[in-house]
């Protein structure tokens, strides 16, 4: 029906018709678009790399897959050999399978991993680390705060909590010393007398 539309504009006194081909173009201002920030996906595997593994102390988990062993999990997590039990459970041996679905939670980075032997007490393995025995009870995976801790199984895993500072020069001394005073007592009668006891 119609050629071209028209659009009227009161300019003062005249009245003037322009078409809506001569109608003026106006081109936006230069706006910059910010580059969009990456963000962490929570299911992202935060595993990959070192910077992962040592760069924070947070809670991290690994979930058991099929065909698993520790040595892949080792792989997967960074940690040593030897630290993967104390990803799995404290009292967890190497003939025992990886289930499937199990989620491991991985020790923070500056946490060491102890195997318990015959004959250790909770006193000896904290004094060779230059931590108290409360600082091992207090670490919540050690399973430690309603059990007997004087009664350690041999073969269980401990996470020992990273100290406040450097360990004394004379930490050996000190589980030396420790482990001295956990011996029985085997004294001979005159030793007694010596140090001023009553004589036999």
């Amino acid at each position: 029906m119609y050629a071209s539309a028209y659009i009227c504009v009161y300019l003062g006194f005249m009245p003037a018709a322009i078409t809506a081909q001569e109608a003026p173009t106006v081109a936006p201002n230069a706006v910059t678009t910010p580059a969009p920030t990456p963000t962490l996906n929570p299911t992202q595997n935060q595993m990959d790399g070192a910077t992962a593994l040592h760069g924070f102390d947070e809670p991290r988990t690994y979930v058991v897959k099929a065909g698993d062993t520790l040595l892949t999990v080792a792989l997967e997590t960074g940690l040593d050999l030897a630290d993967v039990y104390c990803a799995v459970a404290p009292a967890f041996q190497r003939e025992q399978p990886l289930v499937i679905g199990d989620v491991l939670s991985i020790p923070p980075a500056a946490t060491r991993c102890h195997q318990v032997v015959e004959g250790e007490t909770l006193a000896l393995i904290a004094a060779h680390y230059g931590v108290t025995p409360d600082a091992i009870v207090y670490v919540v995976w050690n399973q430690l705060a309603f059990t007997d801790t004087q009664m350690l199984t041999p073969g269980m895993h401990l996470r020992i909590p990273a100290t406040d500072g450097v360990p004394s020069a004379n930490g050996e001394a000190g589980a030396d010393l420790a482990w001295m005073l956990q011996q029985p007592v085997q004294a001979m009668a005159f030793v007694g007398y010596a140090v001023g006891g009553a004589q036999p």
